[in-house]
């Protein structure tokens, strides 16, 4: 006899709060507090009676409902990003834009301010005409896209907390292939480091020089892997720790290296995220320099997740696609702010 696989009013309540249209990250958090195994609320309680529920009609009858339910609660995981990913370093590069599936993506530059002003004697006759240069920008962009498989075994013997320790690891994998695929464009943006050697306090004074040059607002960054920033850091120690202040030695201790240093930051990607493959986000052996925003990072159509149908390998089975994204950047500002460095 075929169980039922409606949803109860109740059941319908617990799953809208929890996967509504809305990203208000409370499926996030709930697999996050599963995992790590925390006191959840009543209402994470039913929601976990929920999924068990689901994963039971998936195994036992192979629901399709209760396998698209689920891919439901796995895109809001994979849609919601950890605070430790490295946006810092993003925003410092770029502007941010996102767009429909369909919609167009203008490619534009910055507006140059190529405009003149000549000192003149008082009320006599022209000067030179000036315009306004409209430069084009120049594009990068990719999809990503995965297909996932979990064994039914796993989620017999764990329920609640093997699905949420699924879903985590395809969030944590998915965010850290957009990131890498954002750095990996970046730094093909120029096809030679501007400078190249180990970390000493020169290299630190060479980078500093090239990306406050043509900085004319905010912070200059230096970017790159928290192992490669702390060794920076205790580098510009030992050049320069007897003037640090008390603020300046707290910051070391607090975060385990500098934050900020003579109007320069320091921004971190952690070695800890890596690929499949064993990939760091940014290559080891890099450092990236930023005197400003260099263009638009952009996101275009939405993530869509697809169950397919295998009754003989009794696993969850999921297409993951739609994801496009890319940079749009001006030349002359990427000449001008942006610095690659290659670490010996």
């Amino acid at each position: 006899m075929f169980e039922d696989i409606n949803l109860s009013e109740q059941e319908v309540n617990i799953f809208d709060k929890f996967v509504g249209s809305e990203k208000n990250g409370l499926g996030m958090q709930w697999a996050k507090n599963v995992f790590e195994r925390k006191e959840l609320s009543e209402d994470e309680k039913a929601f976990s009676e929920l999924v068990e529920n689901k994963i039971l009609k998936a195994d036992r009858f192979g629901s399709r409902q209760a396998k698209e339910e689920l891919a439901q609660i796995a895109l809001i995981v994979v849609e919601n990003d950890f605070a430790d990913y490295p946006y810092e370093i993003v925003n410092a590069l770029f502007d941010s834009a996102s767009y429909g599936e369909f919609d167009l993506i203008i490619q534009r530059g910055r507006i140059k301010n190529t405009l003149r002003v000549y000192e003149t004697a008082p009320r006599t006759g022209n000067v030179e005409t000036s315009y306004v240069d409209f430069s084009e920008g120049y594009t990068q962009r990719t999809h990503l896209q995965g297909e996932i498989e979990y064994k039914m075994e796993n989620l017999r013997k764990n329920g609640a907390l093997g699905f949420a320790e699924f879903v985590l690891m395809l969030q944590e994998q998915f965010t850290i292939a957009k990131f890498k695929a954002v750095f990996d464009m970046v730094l093909k943006l120029k096809a030679t480091p501007d400078a190249s050697g180990a970390i000493t306090a020169s290299l630190i004074d060479d980078i500093q020089e090239a990306v406050t040059a043509n900085c004319k607002s905010g912070t200059p960054v230096i970017a790159g892997l928290t192992s490669n920033i702390q060794k920076l850091s205790k580098k510009y120690r030992e050049s320069y720790g007897a003037s640090f202040d008390d603020a300046t030695k707290s910051d070391i201790i607090r975060n385990g290296y500098l934050t900020v240093m003579d109007g320069l930051g320091f921004a971190v990607c952690r070695d800890a995220l890596k690929t499949a493959d064993g990939e760091t986000i940014l290559p080891k052996n890099k450092l990236i320099g930023i005197g400003g925003k260099i263009g638009t990072f952009f996101t275009a159509g939405q993530i869509r997740i697809y169950p397919t149908e295998d009754g003989n390998s009794e696993a969850l089975h999921y297409k993951i696609t739609g994801l496009e994204l890319g940079i749009i950047v001006d030349p002359e500002l990427v000449k001008d702010k942006l610095v690659i460095v290659d670490l010996q």
